[in-house]
């Protein structure tokens, strides 16, 4: 089984205060530690439902909506 966790998460900001982006960055192994996969994402306003803001999100939805666009990244076949 691999476990995946969020071990870092930092807003950027605008000048008025409302932020931009959020980078959210992942760590993971496998049970036997022998396979691992580090990971860094960014969260943006593109990322969310209309009319929901990044200033509106949870740190569990941040992680939830990172984490997904995470494994869409990694699993993309780009041939």
């Amino acid at each position: 089984m691999f476990k995946n966790t969020m071990n870092g998460l930092q807003y950027r900001f605008d000048a008025k205060g409302n932020a931009t982006r959020i980078d959210v960055t992942f760590e993971g192994h496998d049970d036997t530690r022998d396979n691992y996969i580090n990971g860094s994402v960014n969260v943006t306003a593109d990322d969310l439902d209309s009319g929901v803001t990044l200033d509106d999100l949870n740190r569990k939805k941040i992680q939830d909506i990172a984490h997904k666009k995470l494994v869409k990244l990694v699993s993309e076949n780009n041939e």
